[in-house]
């Protein structure tokens, strides 16, 4: 009953963002900006995202249960998008 997804609605670069579709309310749940292409697993509750560390797109992934995020990767070869496995890898 929940959408994530990236807006700049309000900041310059795109945040994070997750609507609950029955309560109506909508949270940032970014506090940076430069958030881009989510992807939710149900299977473990968790968003795949990529954002921007120093310029250099990074993956990241938010679990929505314990409301946590940590950096994937740490590289300097910037990611475009990220996907999951049906099984949730």
């Amino acid at each position: 009953n929940k959408v994530y997804f990236c807006s700049d609605c309000s900041l310059i670069q795109p945040s994070l963002f997750v609507y609950d579709l029955i309560t109506k309310k909508l949270d940032r749940i970014s506090q940076t900006a430069g958030c881009e292409s989510p992807s939710y697993c149900p299977a473990n509750k968790r968003v795949a995202y990529c954002r921007s560390i120093k310029g250099v797109m990074q993956l990241f992934v938010y679990d929505a249960v314990g409301q946590t995020h940590r950096q994937l990767t740490d590289d300097v070869g910037s990611k475009q998008s990220v996907s999951w496995s049906p099984c949730g890898n």
